[in-house]
């Protein structure tokens, strides 16, 4: 009677270990990081003041028609950091502290078999090294209306920017539009320089912006990764915004609307005299912009499904300024299929057209020695994409780019790239 009995325990016991592990499972892809709360650590840090951050960014692309010749590179960005809220750590409400380190690694398609002056991979750049991204300590003041930063940070993080941008893999969009750090010294992660800056928030709807940053090129070298000292600095540049955010209609839909400019004290060379020389300098250069995006339709009140589009503008030094003029435009739908309400699909265009007095030199050395050089006239890029979330730490985004006379002169065939773009936070 015994073993009968302690059988029919064990026959209804069996199932629970495959419940307990389907339930752990559903559990881990449903938690916000890849890693979860180890154990509660992770919490009772974060509730004492400490924030423990990660992630993992690659990005693959193969270029299977047209560009200067076949090829394929992945790129990846592995970055690691941590927030520290003063105010339950040392008692100074409203003061908080961020370092993060980043690592890049991987080749760049655009520079190796497309030929075209921006990247297809946003996840290139800054040395392709081990480095200190991100050094900073700021302050809240006045209830919020005032915010202050300061150390080793870059202007793209606060000016000329959107969440929008970074539904895209190519580097036209992503961060802020290529032609506004292409184009000046403006700083952008994961290269960062000693500056800092102030936001006013007067009301709700209204933020003014501004700051000053150190412009260093040696920064961007391999070997300068944690290069703390302004040897090689060359001046500063002095970023300038302002914002509207309005949210229209009775849906409430939410918009953002900035225009801005930048000076930087830098020589640099007239880009006309770098063709066939003497090359001169010019005393400074200057750059302004006007970005524009606004959610037109949302699935429900106060969902977050729903289409926004987006679009910017710059005009740059004409001296100094590869791209004189540059636009983009695109839109991005959230949620895309039932079920799938943190899914995205985005279509994104870009242009940038060359500076004209490049262009007018480029042309006359051609005319002295056919050949020597190509006249560039204009660059421009589209990208299809979809954002799969296949869990909140997890998202990929499989992508189709096309370039359009890469390098600007149309001696390189357009260009199709297949991208595919894979973001894990731990």
């Amino acid at each position: 009677m015994r073993p009968c009995l302690v059988g029919a325990l064990l026959a209804l016991l069996a199932p629970a270990p495959a419940a307990e592990a389907q339930s752990a499972l559903e559990g881990w892809l449903q938690q916000p990081t890849m890693t979860g709360d180890w154990g509660g650590v992770r919490k009772s840090l974060r509730d004492a003041g400490i924030d423990l951050q990660a992630s993992l960014v690659a990005e693959f692309a193969t270029n299977f028609h047209g560009g200067e010749s076949d090829g394929s590179t992945m790129p990846s960005q592995l970055q690691a950091g941590a927030a520290f809220d003063l105010g339950k750590l040392a008692g100074l409400n409203g003061s908080r502290a961020s370092v993060v380190v980043v690592n890049r690694t991987g080749g760049n398609l655009a520079n190796d078999d497309i030929g075209s002056i921006v990247s297809v991979q946003e996840i290139y750049g800054g040395g392709q090294n081990f480095r200190l991204a991100h050094l900073s300590v700021g302050q809240s003041l006045l209830d919020g209306k005032v915010d202050l930063l300061a150390g080793r940070i870059d202007a793209g993080d606060d000016f000329a920017t959107s969440p929008l941008y970074c539904q895209f893999q190519n580097n036209n969009f992503c961060g802020n539009p290529v032609s506004v750090p292409l184009d000046s010294g403006f700083t952008t992660s994961p290269v960062p320089s000693w500056g800092g800056r102030i936001e006013l928030y007067p009301t709700p709807s209204y933020a003014f912006r501004t700051g000053v940053y150190e412009v260093n090129p040696t920064l961007n070298d391999s070997g300068n990764g944690f290069k703390l000292s302004t040897s090689g600095a060359t001046g500063v540049i002095v970023p300038v915004e302002v914002e509207w955010k309005p949210t229209l209609g009775s849906d409430a839909l939410p918009g953002s609307y900035r225009i801005g400019g930048s000076y930087d004290t830098s020589d640099a060379d007239k880009l006309d005299s770098t063709v066939a020389g003497p090359v001169r300098e010019a005393s400074g250069r200057w750059g302004l912009w006007l970005l524009a995006d606004q959610m037109v339709y949302r699935e429900a009140p106060g969902s977050s499904r729903g289409l926004s589009v987006f679009a910017a503008a710059t005009l740059n030094d004409p001296d100094t300024a590869i791209y004189q003029y540059f636009g983009m435009a695109g839109a991005v739908y959230t949620g895309t299929f039932p079920g799938r309400d943190s899914d995205t699909v985005a279509l994104g265009f870009a242009y940038g057209r060359v500076n004209e007095n490049l262009r007018d030199a480029q042309r006359e050395a051609n005319d002295a020695d056919p050949g020597s050089t190509g006249a560039q006239t204009y660059e421009a890029a589209i990208e299809l994409n979809y954002g799969l979330a296949a869990t909140p730490w997890l998202t990929l985004r499989p992508n189709l780019q096309y370039v359009i006379r890469p390098g600007a002169t149309g001696d390189t065939p357009n260009a199709w790239v297949l991208g595919f773009q894979t973001s894990v936070t731990f």
